[in-house]
């Protein structure tokens, strides 16, 4: 079983009960975190006497508390734990919560250096990082995707969350509107909002700020990584970039050496995303569409992490970050053949790659795997989303004015057995 990283859950594993968080926060306004003050350091301190650990077992463990520790250690089976790997674990926990509200951490420094760049100064426009040594902001970022890296490849290629859940579609380097979805969703950062949040891919290419975005995410990663989750699109793909705009992108902004670096460092963390979700057992979420699997969902957890090559490494991971619904203008005779020939799944003409699925499939698929809807995102939508398939398939798309058109953007909301669509306004 996974290890809850989120701040407050303080409990070993298998535990029901509650402990006092060792800190209080104080929040602007605006969202932003401000202040963050031990209970113990705080007036009436005397009644903060159990948050649930043993002093004499903190200190014993004291020199271990800035390491991760084993990746192994932490995800052993409950038969084999030793009391030792739990109280570590639980260090580790605490460790995470207390990290999450560091000011100085790394994560927390990127997203306030994020925060000049977004707003417009006297001394610079907005969306421009002014008078910044590029070099060394690369190398930051550089340590941020390494960090981030680690976190991901501890995650199963299949994620399995609860509700309540957001989820977001394509982005591709739309910095303003991501700004939009945390200002109405996680105002005052995942780690102290109630609920999870999960991207279904595609962050980088055909925007301009593709690196915003991921630095962004990953750094909102690090601060809730058992709450914030980011899934692999097919633009997450380094042949894919060549092709469009992210490669470019961080050569223009970090020089050519250095863009090469920091490009390698961002795409070394993306080898290693996610595929898919589950959410309350019942909703499948992915980037393109569902795959031909004729085993079980847990077969997915076999693909290879990392991915760097997932055309020729995976057909599995290919089609669920490529596939479409098949449309009914691109249905002709010759695809008409493959979907009956190949259960419901035909040749994708218009990608020039990997599948579209029919009715027939989708329909087998929800059956076969006790499902009741995918969420998917890969294509633009008008309206931000739409429902498709018999009103158990949903595309989502999360960039307005896609390709300079006049596309809205949108999330959903999966919360107290429903699933709504909610429309950001990002004029």
């Amino acid at each position: 079983a996974s290890i809850p990283l989120s701040d407050g859950l303080f409990q070993s594993l298998g535990s029901t009960n509650y402990t006092l968080a060792q800190h209080t926060v104080k929040v602007r306004r605006s969202g932003q975190i401000t202040d963050i003050h031990l209970l113990l350091d705080m007036e009436r301190a005397g009644e903060v006497c159990d948050t649930g650990f043993d002093v004499d077992e903190i200190n014993a463990f004291e020199p271990n508390r800035n390491c991760r520790g084993s990746k192994n250690d932490r995800s052993m089976s409950s038969k084999t734990r030793t009391p030792e790997s739990n109280l570590r674990d639980r260090l580790f926990d605490r460790f995470q919560s207390v990290e999450a509200f560091n000011l100085k951490s790394l994560p927390n420094e990127m997203v306030a250096a994020l925060r000049f760049f977004e707003h417009e100064r006297k001394d610079k426009p907005s969306l421009n990082w002014g008078e910044v040594d590029m070099i060394k902001l690369g190398q930051y970022i550089i340590s941020l995707c390494s960090a981030t890296k680690e976190l991901l490849e501890s995650e199963p290629r299949l994620l399995k969350l609860e509700a309540p859940c957001y989820i977001l579609g394509d982005l591709h380097g739309n910095y303003q509107d991501l700004v939009c979805f945390e200002k109405t969703l996680w105002r005052v950062g995942p780690h102290l909002t109630p609920a999870n949040f999960l991207f279904l891919g595609d962050y980088v290419d055909r925007g301009d700020y593709g690196i915003e975005v991921v630095s962004h995410l990953f750094a909102q990663k690090l601060q809730a990584p058992s709450n914030f989750f980011l899934l692999r699109g097919n633009h997450e793909v380094r042949d894919i970039q060549q092709m469009f705009t992210f490669q470019q992108e961080c050569l223009k902004k970090f020089g050519a050496r250095h863009g090469m670096n920091v490009w390698n460092a961002v795409n070394d963390a993306f080898d290693c995303m996610p595929l898919a979700a589950l959410v309350d057992k019942k909703i499948f979420c992915i980037h393109g569409g569902i795959p031909k699997l004729d085993g079980c969902l847990s077969e997915l957890d076999n693909i290879p992490c990392p991915l760097p090559t997932p055309e020729t490494q995976s057909s599995l991971a290919w089609q669920m970050m490529w596939n479409d619904p098949i449309a009914a203008e691109d249905m002709t005779d010759d695809v008409l053949e493959q979907l009956v020939g190949n259960k419901g799944f035909a040749y994708n003409e218009k990608r020039q790659t990997a599948c579209v699925f029919n009715r027939a499939a989708f329909d087998s698929f929800l059956k076969r795997h006790s499902l009741t809807h995918v969420v998917r995102a890969h294509e633009v939508k008008q309206a931000g989303f739409e429902i498709q398939q018999g009103g158990r398939l949903m595309t989502v798309f999360s960039s307005s004015h896609y390709c300079g058109g006049s596309n809205e953007a949108a999330c959903i909301l999966v919360h107290n057995y429903r699933m709504r669509a909610i429309r950001i306004d990002t004029s």
